[in-house]
């Protein structure tokens, strides 16, 4: 309010309107120069005030719809402005009949922008104003209407009939009929409007038409007791100048919101719809039947000369064929559009069961909220990941982070949304039947036309997989960087191993064989070996090469690596062979399993230091079932040879377990381990098409079973 107070445009129009109406109450010898003080001079700046009202010192309007409407609103007080000059530049110019028919002319073209610029509706959102079609049809039928009124109040009466009617009754019905279509469409615009600012515009507006038909009625009632007078001042002559003020307050503000008193009333939903659906369908059938109402009431009154009756009926008659045809082309163009509405309507209500089932099935979870931070829907897969909608759905946002988050990555997420903008981050959380379950998530605002925030979108993605087979890939980086340098040393240490083996061998024929000397050389030879055969298979791994395969007695290969490992155990450590003999012979790489058996004692061995234990080592011949074969992992049932080593060292727990298998996984301190041996030993296995099953429970030792197919087997 203190703005439009201040407001320079204002402020000169309160003062001119205020001079006027303070000189409109002073008693003046010559009612013509009050006349032509007040009527003419007077409204020369207020009309000018209010015509550029909408476009001094303000922002740019928001739609081309807008500035048409105030255009034309501008473009109808010029002509008020023109019509005061013709006033002055000719005095008494309303009294001769084709002086009087030429302003009323004026005052048509006064009129008839006002009533154009209510067919704009610049109140609606571009994509539901009135179609291009129906406007123009409307426009058209608004221009025929207003020549009909023109013909039959101005130019009837003023040409066929200029001695015995007041001439200007006939003009003052043609205004007051503009006046009352003016003020009742205002109001009509107010209640269907889905826009405040403009509902309040719109019953501003409406005390413009409002007081004119006020003052034209009251001239009217004086005109036709008219006996020569003048029409007199009198208090009411401040309700002349008040419309313009208004115009000019309306124009300052345009849409935005003036009192609050103004916007009171209902705005129904339901005629909002309608509004926006079928525009104004009974315009021009209004204005048709207007025509024929008007000339019986003034027929009865007897306010016009009955000589031009006839012309007058001709008037009405063809005006009322041509705004019939135009009604009914209009309603076809309606009922076009209407079906055309309904079609994109059941399209994007297709659309929209698309859009919400794809969301509801989308993998990820999501999760939207209004922009205050309060979740209000969420998707089926985040109903999983929080457990229970109803604990997320009407919190704040942050409440749908996974539990356990980082405080850092919270304190970002915060920010983020205090500050209105788009965040990235991981976090990790509790997962059904899992330790945890590592997520990505994304905070993004979702704005308006405008720019300004009314949702955020919340995603959150189960990453635990990527993030697996992410870590795998550079695992396999590594062993394929291990590769390439295996190659690179293979020749030097195949060199120093085939020098030991040969001086070796030189050193055995010259001692006693039966000596300890010769029995331990022996075992230095059968070490140096193995080496060899180790650095080939890690040479072979790097090169995904497959090494030539035999039949060979899974009992022999285990008595055999039990003996190059027996010299190597501490004497707190008991070995109990449990070897059937005749368990059966496999198809495969001998060294490899002797390897894997060297492997998995080492491990037990290990798994007892500096304690008294048993290291059991068994074969023999087994039927696997199917629900064990599948608990295993082997591709079918049957009759399988096992080799399983058992400790009764520190055990190990559940998550060290799933571990032990992975590339470069140890439980050694750094540098006393590669973490590769147990990941090749099951490399080893399943490459012979066998399994390998693990248990143990922290401080209850572990067990290794090895299943592998018989030499036999289909």
């Amino acid at each position: 309010m203190r703005r439009l107070l201040l407001d320079p445009v204002i402020l000169a129009a309160l003062g001119v309107n205020g001079v006027v109406a303070v000189l409109s109450l002073v008693p003046m010898g010559d009612p013509n120069l009050s006349y032509l003080l007040l009527d003419a001079w007077a409204l020369v700046p207020i009309s000018l005030l209010a015509a550029i009202a909408p476009w001094v010192g303000l922002p740019a309007m928001g739609t081309a719809r807008e500035k048409l409407f105030w255009g034309l609103w501008s473009l109808s007080l010029l002509v008020h402005l023109a019509v005061r000059i013709v006033y002055i530049v000719l005095p008494g110019v309303d009294s001769a009949a084709p002086g009087t028919l030429a302003v009323d002319f004026l005052y048509l073209l006064f009129y008839l922008p006002l009533v154009l610029s209510i067919l704009v509706r610049p109140d609606l959102p571009p994509e539901e104003g009135t179609a291009r079609d129906t406007w123009v049809l409307e426009c058209c039928g608004t221009i025929i209407f207003t020549l009909a009124l023109l013909a039959y109040f101005a130019v009837a009466p003023r040409v066929f009939n200029q001695a015995e009617y007041e001439t200007r009754v006939p003009s003052l019905l043609m205004y007051w009929v503009f006046d009352a279509y003016l003020l009742i469409t205002f109001f009509y615009l107010r209640q269907t409007t889905p826009s405040r600012e403009w509902r309040i515009l719109f019953t501003w507006l409406a005390l413009a038409p409002a007081c004119w038909v006020i003052t034209h009625l009251l001239e009217l009632t004086f005109y036709l007791d008219w006996e020569g007078e003048v029409w007199p001042a009198s208090p009411w002559d401040v309700l002349w100048y008040v419309p313009w003020l208004v115009i000019t307050v309306g124009g300052r503000v345009r849409a935005a919101p003036l009192p609050a008193l103004f916007g009171a009333g209902r705005n129904p939903e339901d005629e909002a719809e309608l509004s926006r659906s079928l525009g104004r369908p009974g315009w021009l059938l209004a204005a048709a039947l207007v025509l024929p109402i008007m000339h019986i009431t003034t027929s009865l009154l007897g306010v016009l000369d009955p000589s031009t009756r006839n012309l007058r009926e001709l008037v009405v008659l063809a005006s009322l064929a041509i705004l019939l045809g135009m009604a009914f082309v209009h309603q076809k163009l309606l009922e076009s559009r209407s079906l055309a509405l309904t079609r994109r309507s059941r399209e994007m209500e297709a659309r929209q069961r698309l859009l919400a089932a794809a969301l509801e099935q989308f993998p990820d979870g999501v999760l939207i909220a209004d922009w205050d931070g309060i979740a209000r829907y969420g998707n089926r897969a985040l109903g999983a990941m929080v457990g229970s909608l109803d604990e997320t759905l009407g919190r704040p946002l942050d409440r749908a982070l996974p539990k356990g988050s980082d405080p850092l990555a919270r304190e970002g997420f915060l920010e983020a949304l205090a500050g209105g903008n788009a965040w990235e981050g991981r976090a990790t959380g509790e997962g059904r039947g899992e330790e945890h379950r590592e997520e990505a998530i994304t905070l993004s605002p979702v704005r308006d036309g405008k720019g300004t925030g009314v949702h955020w979108v919340l995603i959150r993605r189960d990453v635990t997989h990527l993030n697996e087979l992410e870590r795998r890939s550079r695992q396999a980086e590594k062993l394929e960087t291990l590769g390439s340098l295996a190659r690179e040393i293979d020749r030097e240490l195949n060199q120093v191993l085939g020098e030991v083996f040969g001086y070796g061998e030189v050193v055995m024929q010259e001692i006693d064989p039966a000596s300890t000397a010769h029995k331990d050389l022996r075992g230095l030879l059968a070490a140096t070996e193995r080496a060899a055969d180790l650095a080939g298979r890690v040479i072979a791994l790097s090169r995904q090469e497959e090494e030539p395969r035999g039949f060979h007695s899974l009992a022999s290969v285990a008595r055999e690596a039990l003996a190059l490992s027996r010299p190597t155990l501490p004497p707190s450590i008991r070995l109990v062979e449990r070897i059937d003999d005749g368990t059966g012979e496999f198809r495969g790489v001998r060294s490899q399993l002797r390897q894997v058996v060297i492997n998995l004692v080492s491990n037990g061995v290990e798994a007892m230091a500096g304690r008294d234990g048993v290291l059991e080592v068994g074969v023999g011949r087994v039927e696997v079932g199917e629900e064990e074969a599948r608990e295993v992992g082997l591709p079918r049932p049957g009759t399988h040879l096992r080799l399983s080593v058992r400790d009764t060292g520190h055990g190990m727990d559940e998550t060290t377990r799933r571990k032990i298998f992975d590339p470069f996984f140890s439980t050694k301190e750094p540098g006393a381990g590669t973490g590769l041996g147990l990941y090749l030993v099951r490399g080893t296995v399943t490459g012979h098409g066998g399994a390998i099953r693990v248990g143990s429970r922290p401080g209850a030792g572990a067990f290794f079973e090895i299943f592998l197919p018989p030499a036999d087997s289909p």
